[in-house]
């Protein structure tokens, strides 16, 4: 090789390992990850980052940082594309930690380009791709760095994904001991405290039903939708008479431990709230280090409710293992339990109403059911919220 040759990598080698330095800062000083951010959008060769580190269970230490100065981008992001970006729902059953995804491994650019996601959204702010690597994938928790590209920028192609790799193991580490950090910190505080951080609906229950204590996510649901569920006599009452019956036969099996009710629990579907299906999961506290939990209140169960979403990968894997869905089959089965409509799912994935009805006919000879609130019943069934891959 030329010496001329060798030249153009001593700069980048040294701009990559200058930014690994100021990656592995961030642990110490995590108000930086905007600038650090912005150094590696610049490395990679794209125009905006975000890194998004989110709990499902504890929502403390979930966390969003991005690159740039846009909070309406955020705030739209947040709360109407994130939920329709084709790439995440297309993503289901297939997410590796340390896997960079581009849109062209997924899906192909005319679909991409019909969805609402690109044609609402990455075209307000002059983008036309993403670029994603997943740095942490659990049950409940995954940290995703994805970098945006602008128009002038174009697709993102292979030496992005390159430079992704050479990266993202870096990212994926620093977030992992802010992480540990931040868990430290929580584990400090008292049961009630903790309880009360958690923004999903916590009830301790004793084998009657009794409330023990609930937590502040639980005394909202309780406020928001009382016709969902409501405290009567003390009592944890159901406002489904199928799902109040089903709650009393299993917190009289909680007492028998985990032997009744397994490690993961039972999901109870409690009802339908302003447009999102609300799902229970019954956990046993007679058993092993779960004690701790149950000591002070006398409690042999804690119920967690929330929304129900769809839990990659866990649902994803029992989907693919169980019933043998394609990762396009397990995507449409993720979009009816997060839009409900043939429509909506078909906007959302960029392809017509008659290809998702398609799909759906087979997800239904697949898992023998005929209805779509039944594919919402199987994925509750899998919804644990400590259920770990």
């Amino acid at each position: 090789m030329k010496a001329s040759d060798e030249q153009p990598a001593q700069p980048r080698l040294q701009t990559l390992s200058t930014l690994i330095g100021a990656i592995y800062d961030t642990v110490i000083n995590p108000d930086t990850w905007s600038d650090v951010l912005a150094d590696i959008t610049d490395f990679v060769g794209a125009a905006r980052g975000i890194l998004i580190l989110e709990d499902a269970i504890e929502t403390t230490k979930s966390a969003f940082y991005i690159s740039f100065t846009d909070p309406d981008w955020v705030r739209s992001y947040l709360e109407t594309y994130l939920l329709l970006n084709p790439m995440r729902l297309a993503t289901f059953g297939q997410v590796q930690a340390g896997k960079v995804i581009l849109t062209s491994d997924l899906m192909e650019p005319a679909e991409y380009a019909r969805s609402r996601f690109v044609k609402e959204f990455l075209s307000q702010r002059q983008m036309v791709d993403l670029a994603v690597v997943v740095l942490e994938a659990t049950a409940t928790t995954i940290t995703v760095l994805s970098v945006a590209r602008s128009r002038q920028q174009g697709i993102a192609d292979e030496d992005v994904r390159h430079r992704l790799e050479l990266i993202g193991p870096h990212v994926r580490r620093a977030a992992t001991i802010g992480r540990s950090l931040n868990r430290e910190k929580l584990a400090a505080s008292t049961l009630s405290d903790t309880l009360d951080a958690l923004d999903g609906a916590i009830f301790l229950l004793d084998g009657q039903a009794a409330v023990l204590h609930s937590n502040r996510g639980a005394q909202s649901l309780l406020a928001d939708r009382p016709d969902a569920a409501a405290i009567i006599g003390g009592r944890l009452r159901p406002g489904n008479l199928q799902a109040r019956d089903l709650l009393d036969q299993v917190l009289i099996q909680a007492g028998n431990g985990d032997d009744a009710l397994g490690t993961d629990g039972i999901s109870i579907i409690f009802a339908a709230a302003k447009g999102k299906t609300l799902v229970g999961t019954v956990i046993s506290l007679v058993n092993g280090s779960r004690q701790t939990i149950a000591g002070p209140y006398r409690a042999v169960a804690a119920l967690f409710v929330r929304e129900l979403q769809f839990d990659s990968p866990a649902s994803a894997t029992v989907l693919k293992s169980h019933y043998g869905l394609t990762p396009r089959e397990i995507a449409v089965v993720a979009g009816i339990v997060e839009f409900g409509g043939v429509p909506q799912i078909a906007a959302v994935m960029g392809l017509t109403s008659a290809t998702v009805r398609s799909h759906l006919k087979s997800i239904f000879l697949k898992t023998g059911t005929s209805r779509q609130a039944d594919l919402v019943k199987l994925v509750a069934g899998t919804a644990s919220p400590f259920r770990r891959s």
